[in-house]
């Protein structure tokens, strides 16, 4: 069941002389007083019903960013992690849509104090949506004071995320050498996520998710050469916000909470230095192999086998305007797609690149002659490796089920992977189970 990030407020009071007693009290609100902190918590503490939580009883500040640094403190958050968002003020957040008040921001919002976005949207779009789960609470880490409430909170959190461009934190004396001080939390993982990393002429220019990929590499090779060349298209910002920045963060974390705690652990906390460049150029391990053994000519995008290159491996359109997605690599799933399709292929013809220009001429009209929906039903239970493009709006209006929350509100894909105890497809009762392997391979029926 998905559970939106609901409007209460929790709000920490100054307790005695300073801010390093806060007392928690909870009260219905829609709104932030002047000088206090407010926190907006989500219900059910990880929102998720009847789901594993291995990350029960860690908590998580995630100050405030967007796209990579929420997405991994909401994956975290979906796994069972107490996630407190520190928020700026509003007036501070209003100054800028990148990732900090100052224009000091990083990931895909790094845009300069004063600057805006071409297209209409709130600013904190991106953290709104990443919610889920969390709580939040506003501090403004200019003022000492409140940079004190925040040292208090890490006193007792197990990880920081922190979004900013290199050497902001140090600048607001919250860096690692403070907050994994003695003084504060030596236990504490400090997770960095940054575009460029913490070192290097890049560590502290502005960038976003294209700009990441760019120096990769990987962008050049998001190009067709059919029916003409075409430039390098942005893949969203999938790849460097959220493969090579967000999912290398939560993994980050989670193994230096495995490092720190498990037998025979380090008992002491980690930094985590999760940047952009570095994670999409580690999802792209196996392209760069591919290049290095022969295996993709990286020159000539759009001409390779997984590129839309090779005419099996491409994406049709049909005769209602939508697109059937062709992914027929091996032989016997590609006799058995030209077979549903009617066309009389020679199987050899399949890896001969002579002939891919005819054979892409007789797959796209052969798609072109039915609506996308005959085709599915056509292809429904094959083995043709032959599916349809669903419309990304067609999912939200209609998500699948045992994917996606069923909230109408805010249709989002439900946490993965999955995981079960080992006892969750029990054997009936009075089922033998083997528990050692015999020496040798047996036959079956032996």
């Amino acid at each position: 069941m998905l559970v939106a990030f609901s409007r209460k407020t929790v709000r920490l009071a100054m307790r005695g002389a300073g801010w390093g007693g806060l007392a928690q009290s909870v009260r219905a609100s829609s709104g932030v007083c002047a000088g206090s902190v407010a926190a907006d918590a989500g219900e059910g503490g990880g929102g998720w019903e009847a789901r594993a939580q291995p990350l029960a009883g860690v908590t998580v500040l995630e100050l405030e960013g967007l796209a990579a640094a929420p997405m991994a403190g909401m994956v975290l958050a979906d796994f069972g992690a107490r996630v407190i968002r520190i928020d700026r003020p509003p007036a501070a957040a209003a100054q800028t849509t990148g990732d900090a008040g100052d224009g000091d921001g990083t990931g895909s919002g790094s845009s300069r104090a004063g600057e805006t976005d071409a297209i209409d949207h709130e600013p904190h779009m991106g953290t709104t949506l990443t919610s889920r789960g969390k709580e939040s609470v506003v501090l403004d880490l200019k003022v000492p004071k409140q940079v004190e409430a925040f040292k208090a909170l890490a006193q007792s959190a197990d990880v920081v995320i922190e979004p900013f461009r290199a050497g902001v934190m140090e600048s607001l004396g919250l860096g690692p050498e403070v907050l994994m001080g003695e003084e504060v939390n030596p236990r504490l993982v400090y997770a960095r996520m940054t575009g460029y990393g913490q070192v290097g002429e890049e560590a502290t220019a502005a960038g976003h998710d294209i700009n990441y990929v760019a120096a990769t590499g990987l962008l050049s090779c998001f190009a067709r050469a059919l029916p003409h060349p075409t430039p390098p298209t942005p893949p969203i910002n999938l790849l460097g916000d959220m493969a090579g920045g967000a999912f290398s963060c939560a993994f980050g974390i989670v193994l230096a909470l495995h490092a720190r705690d498990a037998p025979g652990g380090t008992g002491a906390g980690s930094i985590v230095d999760a940047n952009m460049v570095s994670g999409s150029a580690y999802i792209g391990s196996f392209l760069y192999a591919m290049a290095q053994a022969g295996g993709y000519a990286p020159s000539r995008p759009g001409t390779n086998l997984l590129d839309s290159g090779a005419p099996f491996y491409d994406t049709y359109q049909t005769a209602d305007g939508e697109y059937m997605a062709l992914g027929a690599i091996e032989p016997k799933f590609f006799a058995e797609a030209v077979a549903l399709l009617g066309l009389d292929v020679e199987p050899a013809a399949q890896y001969k690149a002579k002939s891919w220009p005819a054979l892409r001429a007789a797959l796209t009209s052969a798609f072109a002659s039915r609506t996308a929906a005959e085709w599915d039903a056509v292809f429904a239970g094959s083995d043709a490796c032959v599916s349809r493009v669903v419309p990304l709006n067609e999912v939200v209006a209609n998500p699948p089920g045992g994917r996606f929350g069923d909230e109408p509100q805010a249709v989002m894909p439900l946490p993965a992977p999955t995981l079960a105890a080992r006892d969750a497809a029990a054997p009936p009762a009075g089922h033998k189970v083997r528990m050692t392997l015999p020496s040798r391979p047996r036959r079956a029926d032996a």
